[in-house]
C-alpha cells in the first residue's frame, strides 16, 4: 500500500531508496585531490580530477598543482575549504600507500 502511495506520488519508493544506497556504497570513490609528503621540508598537493583542477583555477589563481610546497598548516587550510565542496583527497606515505 505505501509503497503504491509513493509511486502515485512521485517519490521513491523505499525499494528504490535501499537500491540507490547500495549502489553508493558499492562505488567506487575517486580523489580529486593527492596530497605527498615531501620529506621534512612539507607537502605537496596534486590536482588529480577535472574538478578538483577546475577548483583549483577558480578559487587559487597563483596556486600550480603540485609545484607549491605547504607547510602542515596550509595543506590543512586547503583541504578544509576543498571538503566543503564535497572535493575528496587521498594521502599518499611515504612508502606508497594511499590512504582515502
Amino acid at each position: 500500500m505505501r509503497e503504491r502511495q509513493s509511486e502515485e506520488q512521485g517519490r521513491p519508493t523505499h525499494q528504490q531508496k535501499s537500491d540507490r544506497h547500495l549502489e553508493q556504497k558499492l562505488s567506487f570513490q575517486v580523489p580529486d585531490f593527492e596530497l605527498h609528503k615531501h620529506g621534512d621540508e612539507g607537502w605537496k598537493i596534486f590536482a588529480v580530477s577535472d574538478r578538483g583542477i577546475h577548483w583549483i583555477a577558480a578559487n587559487f589563481n597563483e596556486w600550480s598543482s603540485g609545484e607549491t610546497l605547504l607547510t602542515l598548516q596550509e595543506a590543512n587550510k586547503f583541504l578544509r575549504e576543498a571538503r566543503k565542496f564535497s572535493l575528496c583527497t587521498s594521502y599518499k606515505r611515504l612508502n606508497g600507500k594511499t590512504i582515502l
